[in-house]
């Protein structure tokens, strides 16, 4: 993954994090940066920090931001 890439995968990270209302803690925040990136690149299979927020609406807002995620950088391919 390029510089460019990830400071696009960023950006959709940040965007998606709005259309979801998810209002998170600056540090809590940059570890979910550095997990997606990590998810992205192949670092990581998988996210495991707590972020905060309880079990199943930690969970659903994982999934759904993922998904949001997904989209966007598909979308951002497509125009390439």
């Amino acid at each position: 993954m390029e510089v460019a890439e990830m400071e696009q995968a960023l950006k959709v990270l940040d965007s998606s994090l709005s259309l979801i209302k998810w209002r998170l803690k600056s540090p809590s925040k940059r570890r979910l940066e550095i997990d997606i990136l990590a998810l992205c690149t192949g670092m990581r299979a998988a996210v495991m920090i707590d972020y905060g927020g309880r079990m199943p609406e930690l969970q659903e807002r994982l999934c759904a931001l993922v998904k949001l995620i997904q989209k966007g950088l598909e979308n951002c391919s497509s125009r390439d």
